[in-house]
């Protein structure tokens, strides 16, 4: 049977819309030329036959469209491929209300902060000597790191900066191998975690540090605190020299000279005031110097200079003025031979 053609099929949809009813036409529902379909009224039958590339559309609701209409009634528009159908005529149109603006999120709540200092760690509640995570530049880059802070002596509130101890039998390669620390590392830390009783160094805060104060314990366990005791203006991470410096009741004025006020020297850079590296001149210990030392965190001042690896020593006359000027325990010399005893421990404590 041969099929009949699109163009047939639209007329016998037509011829049915006008056989319906007595003499009545249908309604059609709004139409959009564009698309070739027509939104569906409320309630209503919709016959649709699709023509070549359009579809034409006849609707018998009797009820008002709240879609907007295709166009005009009565033109027609061309739809892909085809002859669109007749459109009706527009619906009523009801546009829908402005939505409302989404109220803006609130701010999200602050977790707990480290402390900046010992300082303020002590005033949070740390009234116990001993290690706390500190993030010394606040909201600033310097990551939090772990710091040993003495809240008991003078007032509470200082950092461990350094500790040097006597190490007899070189168990950990030598306390005079841990100070070897080459110019590129003055600010790093090194010997993590920060106790009394092992090599510790924490450079990076010589540019937070205001107040300064050396201890040394001998090999008999006196312990005398402030050999050196000082504030200071300022430091330069470059040169690692300070600025103005204070002497804040020092037991010791030359170890105030040769450290506070002097350069600093590493095997690797040259930066105290003595025609040669004091460094290089004394087993390659890092540290601040000035003719060379009146205290070293690792050399001996005898032909041993390494004093098999053993660490802190103090120079005799320094001893003695040490003594003279403390009211409490003095710091006794080792009774062996050379020019500095031996101590236990030499610990820089820094405040701010």
């Amino acid at each position: 049977m041969r099929a009949r053609s699109p163009i047939h099929a639209s007329i016998l949809v037509l011829s049915a819309g006008f056989m319906l009813g007595t003499g009545c036409l249908l309604d059609a529902s709004p139409y959009d030329g564009t698309t070739g379909t027509s939104p569906v009224g409320g309630g209503g039958t919709t016959t649709t036959t699709t023509g070549g590339g359009g579809t034409t559309t006849t609707t018998t609701t009797t009820s008002t469209s709240t879609t907007g209409g295709g166009g005009t009634g009565g033109t027609t528009t061309t739809g892909g491929g085809g002859t669109g159908g007749t459109g009706g005529t527009g619906g009523t149109t009801t546009t829908g209300g402005t939505g409302g603006t989404g109220g803006t999120g609130g701010t999200g709540g602050t977790g707990p902060t480290d402390p900046t200092s010992c300082t303020e760690a002590k005033n949070a509640g740390m009234v116990a000597s001993g290690t706390t995570t500190l993030d010394i530049d606040g909201p600033g880059p310097e990551v939090p790191f772990t710091v040993y802070c003495d809240q008991v002596n003078d007032g509470g509130g200082w950092a461990l900066l350094y500790n040097s101890v006597g190490d007899p039998i070189g168990a950990n390669g030598g306390t005079t191998a841990f100070w070897n620390i080459p110019y590129a590392q003055r600010l790093d830390i090194k010997g993590d975690p920060p106790s009394l009783t092992t090599n510790y160094y924490a450079g990076k805060l010589y540019g937070k540090g205001l107040e300064y104060r050396d201890d040394a314990v001998d090999t008999m366990d006196n312990e005398v605190r402030g050999i050196l005791r000082a504030t200071v203006t300022g430091f330069d991470p470059a040169t690692m020299k300070f600025g103005t410096v204070t002497d804040a009741g020092s037991l010791s004025q030359q170890i105030l000279t040769s450290q506070l006020k002097s350069g600093w020297s590493s095997p690797d850079s040259d930066m105290d005031p003595f025609p040669t590296n004091c460094a290089v001149d004394w087993a390659n210990v890092t540290q601040h110097y000035a003719d060379c030392w009146k205290y070293s965190l690792g050399a001996d001042a005898d032909g041993n200079k390494m004093d098999m690896g053993w660490g802190p020593h103090i120079v005799h006359s320094v001893l003695t003025e040490i003594n003279n000027a403390s009211a409490g325990d003095d710091l006794q010399q080792d009774g062996m031979p050379g020019g500095a005893s031996r101590m236990n421990r030499i610990s820089r404590f820094t405040r701010w």
